[in-house]
């Protein structure tokens, strides 16, 4: 138990000290907010592009596509947010909040959280499974978003324009090129690995810099019921209804640690910047935002802990 215990706290406050490392630096004004703007634009654009291909394109590609699992996350996920849609329309009086709450509960940091323990429990060929759901799921976050920000909130950027952004979308670029390129058979030249390699290096410990360095922990104080049963039912309630599921479907190791890491990450930023851009309640999403980032530290120990524990994953 104890084993199991300290290599859960391994994995998982690294990843969180780096967060708050990043506050502590934005706060030392060694770093500022432009530059957590430009980085999140390197991570996003760049880097964690490039990590994608890489991963993918030195993989067996026969070892990481898993249509079922890539269905089971999709039925899911839609499910979650069909459920949870009804139930605000009871809960939540104001569009504008409800648009806000639904984002937040859905929308995962799995491309950095969720990814970033993954590899740090299985390695590489875990990592190019989790690449490869993370660019079918990122069109689905995306599409939702704008239904929902249309549907409720009223601000009419048009389907075709978010249909456009998620075509463009570099993080799925960098996991159809890495693909292509492991089924293609040919090996990259050295001077390509190498480059990749040192500029796919950064990603991981800049975007966690970048999110840390982003977060108003003082906002905290002004957190409301919404704020408090979003971080509840986004961290607590959503894994494990599906993970228990999951479970009881065979689900096992690796599998089974990227379904609870999708559901079981913190809210992703995007969800706050999505909120603002659309006209929905930024101060909600921001605080939502903000508490699953602080509250994931406890629940994804615990969580990662009894699976372990069980023998699961």
């Amino acid at each position: 138990m104890l084993h199991n215990f300290l290599f859960t706290l391994n994995l998982v406050l690294p990843v969180f000290f780096l967060v708050i490392l990043g506050t502590a630096l934005n706060r030392w004004h060694i770093i500022d907010d432009h530059f957590s703007k430009n980085s999140s634009k390197l991570v996003f654009n760049v880097a964690l592009p490039t990590l994608v291909f890489l991963k993918l394109s030195q993989t067996d590609i026969s070892s990481v596509i898993d249509w079922g699992l890539i269905a089971y996350a999709y039925l899911t996920t839609i499910l979650f947010v069909a459920v949870v849609w009804g139930i605000s329309a009871y809960a939540f009086h104001t569009a504008t909040t409800r648009a806000s709450f639904i984002q937040g509960v859905y929308r995962s940091n799995y491309a950095i959280i969720g990814l970033t323990i993954i590899m740090g429990m299985y390695g590489d060929q875990a990592f190019a499974k989790g690449a490869f759901i993370l660019a079918f799921i990122i069109p689905l976050y995306n599409l939702i978003a704008v239904v929902l920000m249309e549907s409720m909130v009223g601000q009419k950027k048009g389907y075709l324009n978010g249909l456009l952004a998620v075509a463009k979308n570099p993080l799925i670029w960098g996991a159809l090129l890495g693909l292509g390129w492991s089924l293609s058979g040919w090996n990259l030249p050295k001077l390509v690995i190498t480059t990749g390699h040192y500029l796919a290096a950064i990603t991981l410990p800049l975007a966690l810099l970048s999110i840390g360095s982003t977060l108003n922990w003082a906002s905290l104080r002004k957190c409301g019921n919404v704020t408090v049963i979003a971080t509840v039912v986004k961290l607590v309630i959503y894994p494990l209804i599906f993970t228990s599921i999951a479970v009881a479907m065979g689900y096992r190791d690796d599998n089974l640690a990227v379904l609870y890491l999708l559901y079981a990450s913190p809210t992703a930023v995007a969800s706050y910047i999505m909120a603002q851009a659309m006209g929905a309640n930024a101060r909600i999403a921001g605080n939502i935002v903000l508490a699953t980032t602080l509250a994931s530290v406890f629940t994804l120990t615990i969580g990662l802990f009894i699976l372990r524990q069980l023998g699961l994953i």
